[in-house]
């Protein structure tokens, strides 16, 4: 089974990585492991971040990142 922690980007000038970043590291206080996976939107496709797998879906909202470990 696999659990998202669904988060939110209150601050529109952060780069999309910055705020992924932050999502992972609320993650892995909440659930006690890092994420592998990142369901963002599809304008947030080509970001790169370290460790985790970045799926841009059509379906996720801009500046909405759903975290989490598959």
């Amino acid at each position: 089974m696999i659990f998202y922690l669904g988060w939110q980007a209150l601050d529109l000038k952060k780069p999309a990585a910055t705020n992924i970043t932050e999502a992972c590291a609320a993650y892995a206080v909440r659930f006690g492991a890092q994420p592998n996976v990142v369901l963002v939107h599809e304008s947030d496709a080509g970001v790169v971040v370290a460790g985790v797998e970045i799926r841009a879906l059509a379906r996720v909202q801009k500046s909405t990142y759903h975290v989490g470990k598959e």
